[in-house]
């Protein structure tokens, strides 16, 4: 599965509208992942299989998913903020609210990130343990609901429709430099 991911994103992070649809997608997948295997086990001991699958979101949200805000935060809000279309302007309010998001998903996914760390390390979590990841991982999925469905059916088209081709070019560039450590590529 992670081949398939990672075959997908080489092909379409050219677009970075569909790189970041894709990194929606993504982040689902693994917080259902974690759902699943605490509905599993209830935070007792994993299968092998399971082990694994935890280990990867933990990388996922420690790698990938901190560099998806970045890309939002760093390229694509500043460029709708400073546009002059008038529903960029409109959803200036609505940025704002989808960094608070980010930052409380952040603080909820490090959390969730300790207890899974915590879970693989002894091998099962004590009942606390097994509830304070179950809240955070609902709230953080609640979260997500909210804010993907603003970034997904607002804000994405919105930057497609308005930002110029060499803004996406811009915006290719810096997601591929906040993966390759600030080297800029030639991608074409």
């Amino acid at each position: 599965m992670a081949r398939t991911r990672s075959r997908r994103r080489v092909r379409r992070f050219i677009e970075p509208m569909n790189h970041l649809y894709d990194s929606h997608r993504d982040i689902r997948h693994f917080l259902a992942v974690i759902a699943d295997a605490l509905q599993q086990t209830g935070g007792a001991a994993l299968t092998p299989t399971q082990w694994y699958d935890l280990a990867v979101a933990i990388i996922y949200f420690e790698t990938e998913a901190v560099t998806h805000t970045a890309d939002e935060e760093k390229s694509v809000f500043p460029r709708l903020r400073a546009s002059r279309d008038t529903a960029a302007r409109v959803m200036v309010h609505q940025i704002a609210k989808l960094k608070r998001e980010h930052r409380e998903a952040g603080r909820r996914l490090r959390a969730v990130n300790a207890l899974l760390r915590r879970w693989l390390a002894n091998g099962a979590l004590q009942a606390t343990d097994a509830r304070y990841l179950r809240r955070h991982v609902t709230a953080v999925q609640a979260i997500f609901t909210r804010h993907f469905a603003c970034e997904d059916e607002e804000l994405f088209p919105l930057a497609r429709r308005i930002f110029s081709m060499h803004q996406i070019r811009e915006i290719e560039q810096e997601m591929v430099a906040r993966r390759t450590g600030g080297a800029h590529p030639q991608l074409f």
